[in-house]
């Protein structure tokens, strides 16, 4: 496949109808959800595009160097030319300083040429701009040393200090090697004598660089989409780097608290927010973080324990905080990126930098959803509701210095302790409920056995009412029977 359009002016019509051909061949042979990696010069197959932000990115920054075998977007290994690709990166490395200066100082769209400029064909006298060009086009013509064809003094600049940011060197371990280098070269080398030097050179470029976090794997860089992350998303590794003495962290004393306090407090809790924005370790698909699988929370507890030197007894306290920092982390994002009355293309497309696509879609659908939407009317519902039972009383300064109570905390207390650890007495509302039934059966249970007594009681007392009534009647009834004469003891005789 013939690839050197690649090294045509990005202008030119070859260069426009080869990139059309390789985002055909890249979207056919290597594409996943309709994007592909960007192989421009800021992306470095680090980051999945679109075609059109691919287009964009390889017309405006070119493609990166030495990717002339397209391994990332389905070319077979064995089907490269060595021989040509070598050829290719001789001559992109000749070129790439012209290209770099025609990019940095002119209109991209223009047709002029670096290398048939004259330095010592002026007749004005120029502005510090032009003095600054002048000047970077004389050090890319200028040998490094005499006779070296193959660096020019801003070819080999640029090359070193492209060394020192991937290997992480210091501005003092530059100086030494630049020191050894000028004692290495022949007589006559050009080389600046110490980093400052060289960066004031970087700087009228109009280059710069930024320390990217790398995975220790070298497998991607924890940047753009990726820049919150914990994890490595291809091999797995932690970001973090392991150390043996570990922050130790200063716990409260309360029973069921063990909230850090001091110093690296503050620090501590800003750290758990960043694990609990990373989309990688925490998806913010759940509907509520008690829904978060057990082996995500173990990931995060994990990341934090490389930092930090923490116990078991403050898994509980770490968890309510992650989850606390999530629910805060996706309310803030609903009301900085969501409006129910833009188009869902318009939803879909104020997304949050730090929330990784995918997520941000199921979010968006989910909002929409019809039971997003009752969620939100029931919130509505109760805030008024709360208002008139008065949980909060517009002169209550107890609850404007504290805020209003909320599900699971005391107030004034923090995030360790709940409820149930302050007042231990008090049963759960299932304990509550399940108390109430058996109270209410008993009660019913007693009132059916009293209700059985009553009646036997009754009809006791009526079959004593009755006997009553019968002995009364058969006393009345012998009395009236009986012939009663009183006996006179004088009758019958004389006196």
């Amino acid at each position: 496949m013939d690839k050197t359009w690649i090294l045509k002016p990005r202008s030119s019509a070859d260069y426009q109808q080869g990139l059309d051909q390789f985002l055909k061949f890249a979207f056919d042979n290597a594409s996943k959800e309709s994007m592909i990696l960007c192989p421009c010069r800021k992306c470095t197959n680090c980051f999945w595009k679109e075609e059109e932000v691919v287009y964009e990115h390889l017309l405006c920054d070119g493609f990166m160097q030495g990717y002339t075998r397209w391994i990332f977007h389905g070319e077979d290994t064995s089907q490269s030319n060595p021989t040509n690709k070598a050829n290719i990166q001789n001559e992109q490395i000749n070129d790439e300083m012209d290209e770099l200066l025609h990019d940095s100082f002119f209109h991209p769209e223009s047709d002029f040429d670096v290398g048939d400029l004259d330095t010592n064909d002026l007749t004005t006298e120029p502005d510090e701009e032009t003095k600054k060009f002048y000047k970077l086009v004389k050090d890319a013509n200028q040998e490094i040393y005499p006779g070296c064809k193959k660096f020019s003094k801003l070819s080999f600049i640029v090359r070193l200090l492209q060394i020192k940011c991937l290997g992480g060197w210091s501005n003092k371990n530059f100086d030494m090697l630049l020191k050894l280098l000028k004692e290495v070269l022949p007589a006559g080398e050009t080389l600046p004598s110490s980093f400052y030097e060289t960066d004031k050179i970087i700087k009228d470029l109009g280059l710069g660089y930024e320390k990217i976090d790398a995975c220790p794997n070298n497998c991607m860089l924890y940047r753009k989409e990726f820049a919150n992350a914990s994890l490595c998303h291809v091999c797995g590794a932690s970001r973090w780097k392991t150390i043996e003495s570990k922050v130790s962290i200063k716990k409260s004393k309360e029973k069921h608290g063990h909230k850090p306090i001091g110093d690296e407090a503050a620090q501590f809790t800003n750290f758990l927010g960043t694990i609990a924005r990373s989309g990688k370790d925490a998806p913010l698909t759940y509907k509520d973080w008690r829904h978060m699988p057990l082996d995500n929370k173990k990931i995060m507890w994990n990341i934090v324990k490389l930092k930090y030197n923490l116990g078991d007894d403050s898994w509980p306290w770490v968890m309510k905080a992650l989850g606390k920092k999530w629910k805060d982390f996706k309310s803030d994002l609903k009301k900085k990126h969501y409006d129910a009355h833009n188009t869902y293309e318009d939803r879909l497309a104020d997304r949050d930098s730090r929330v990784l696509p995918e997520q941000w879609r199921q979010l968006i659908e989910y909002w929409d959803s019809e039971e997003g939407q009752r969620e939100i009317d029931v919130k509505t519902k109760n805030q008024p509701a709360l208002a008139q039972k008065g949980a909060k009383e517009v002169n209550d300064l107890f609850s404007e210095i504290f805020g209003k109570e909320k599900h699971g905390r005391v107030r004034g207390l923090g995030l360790g302790p709940a409820p149930t650890h302050i007042w231990t007495d008090a049963p759960s509302p299932a304990a509550c409920i399940r108390m109430a039934t058996e109270a209410r059966k008993k009660a019913e249970e007693e009132t059916k056995e009293m209700k059985e007594r009553m009646m036997v009681m009754e009809t006791q007392l009526a079959e004593m009412k009755a006997m009553m009534t019968a002995m009364l009647q058969h006393k009345s009834t012998d009395f009236h029977q009986t012939n009663y004469t009183p006996t006179n003891p004088l009758d019958g005789r004389q006196v």
